[in-house]
């Protein structure tokens, strides 16, 4: 209760703060007394309230009309949020760029004349619709393969690891669009599949079809799954208990030797372990790897920056969903460190994954969801 009140807090101080500087510029093009303007203020803040109340839980309702409900209400909040944003970026250049023309005596309009102001709302309004509808496009289709290479004198012979994160599976997600990412990953024929966490966020008996499909990821060297943030908000020991069952080999503070040159292991979310006394211990997952090229998978990629002496060779992460909607990437950037991509620190490899699919608004603008796949080869050099 405590996080959701936080939540919702943020997002009032938020909604209030965009609600005035986009009524005010709204109501500067337009001839409104003050009743029109309040009115047209209560409007613009109502669009931002569709997260405090549809914030996506596993304990929502299903079907078509819900999801369709759910879908509208979000993107109403995006459009609110990319109407201020734009908003404020248009207006700081277009004063900029009026002071500069009126020191160099050029004729550049004012953001000021309501004639001008007027037009260049509409177009504003116009432009930040066609770009929540591009971002409603990109979160319902079915995501791109992104391949990524890492070489290295550990591995004797190339492999191939399909990585699909942050599916975030509901009773609302389409079955359509699962089976599209189950079949486009298969596609790839991936040595190995993994699954580094957010991939159930349901319960399990609201989810059978959903399950039906995911266990249809099959790889000649396995399928490896470890728990992300939001496994344990619907039950951790239910959801291990699933992996088990569609044939997953869950990690948790341990790993497998794949073959001679190969090792993945798991930790289970740095954070939301805790609340069921479930501490990640990197050292413990390792401890087997002995000279092989080591695989950790870790929701969270700030990991990373845990001091071990019992290092993987490449961490794959995923959590930040790449921002998921810009501007939002600011905010996950400052919070996970790492963003979305391959990274080198702290002695070895990190590649963060945009994810495969959503949380809250089954939205992207600027952060493509993706189907990994990560290729590891061996260094020439050192295998001739």
């Amino acid at each position: 209760m405590g996080v959701y009140v936080t939540f919702a807090a943020l997002v009032l101080t938020v909604a209030l703060i965009g609600s005035i500087i986009v009524t005010i510029r709204l109501a500067q093009g337009l001839h409104l007394f003050i009743g029109g303007r309040v009115f047209l203020f209560c409007g613009i803040f109502a669009l931002w309230l569709p997260p405090i109340f549809i914030i996506n839980r596993p304990q929502t309702p299903t079907g078509a009309l819900y999801a369709f409900m759910t879908d509208s209400l979000y993107f109403i909040f995006i459009f609110a949020v990319l109407t201020t944003f734009f908003m404020i970026v248009r207006d700081v250049l277009w004063l900029i760029l009026w002071q500069i023309s009126r020191f160099f005596k050029k004729k550049i309009p004012s953001p000021f004349q309501k004639d001008i102001l007027k037009k260049a709302n509409v177009v504003l309004l116009i432009l930040t619709l066609i770009t929540a509808g591009y971002a409603l496009y990109e979160g319902k289709k079915v995501p791109n393969v992104k391949s990524v290479t890492f070489i290295s004198d550990k591995i004797s012979a190339p492999v191939t690891i399909a990585v699909l994160s942050d599916l975030h599976i509901t009773r609302n997600l389409s079955l359509k669009k699962l089976a599209g990412i189950v079949h486009r990953t298969r596609a790839q024929k991936p040595d190995l599949i993994v699954l580094p966490g957010d991939i159930i966020d349901d319960y399990p008996r609201f989810i059978k079809p959903h399950l039906d499909i995911l266990a249809q990821l099959q790889a000649p060297l396995g399928v490896y799954a470890t728990a992300g943030n939001h496994e344990f908000y619907v039950g951790y020991q239910q959801i291990v208990q699933v992996f088990n069952n569609i044939g997953f080999t869950y990690l948790n503070n341990n790993g497998i030797q794949i073959d001679n040159h190969l090792f993945i292991a798991g930790i289970p979310d740095i954070n939301a372990g805790k609340r069921i006394g479930l501490i990640p211990d990197i050292s413990a997952a390792l401890s087997q790897k002995g000279e092989r090229f080591a695989v950790l998978l870790s929701h969270q990629p700030k990991t990373i920056l845990r001091s071990n002496d019992n290092q993987p060779d490449l961490q794959i992460s995923g959590h930040t969903h790449g921002g998921q909607i810009f501007p939002f990437h600011i905010i996950t950037k400052i919070v996970n460190t790492y963003l979305s991509g391959a990274y080198s620190a702290n002695g070895f490899k990190l590649y963060v994954s945009n994810g495969a699919g959503q949380w809250g608004p089954q939205m992207r603008l600027l952060a493509p969801s993706e189907i990994t796949l990560i290729r590891l080869i061996p260094n020439k050099v050192s295998h001739p």
